[in-house]
């Protein structure tokens, strides 16, 4: 038995069909599930990369090719971003779809946190999280 929407004499919608048999006890204990398309719920890669990523790397090279010019070394410097650079990111974002968006907030955290000095070193002194008052 299908559901059906139908248009009710007050100004909403009316479900009728499969819940419409149901008591409403029976009808608030068993929800109906709805599928979610697995589209809505991954991220959105290009080139199998985030967007900001391949964003970082166009921009990399477009900078070097127009900004520097054409020479062996410019293009070596590119060859180098997209044959070494750009896999290794392939490579981490199949791993962790939001690779790159947990390391940037990580990075946001590193100078709150003292760094574990070795025997004899002195580490340094950790800058408050919270500002003091004033």
């Amino acid at each position: 038995m299908t559901a059906s929407i139908e248009r009710g004499s007050g100004s909403g919608l009316a479900v009728t069909g499969a819940r419409a048999a149901l008591s409403p006890s029976q009808s608030a204990a068993r929800p109906v599930p709805h599928p979610i398309h697995a589209s809505l719920t991954r991220t959105r890669l290009y080139m199998g990369v985030e967007r900001t990523v391949i964003a970082i790397e166009g921009t990399l090279c477009a900078a070097l090719l127009f900004g520097v010019g054409l020479s062996f070394a410019t293009a070596g410097l590119i060859a180098l971003v997209m044959l070494l650079v750009h896999p290794t990111m392939v490579w981490a974002t199949a791993r962790d779809p939001q690779a790159t968006e947990v390391f940037i907030r990580a990075r946001a955290y590193g100078d709150f946190y003292t760094t574990h000095a070795g025997l004899g070193m002195s580490s340094r002194k950790p800058r408050a999280s919270i500002p003091p008052a004033r």
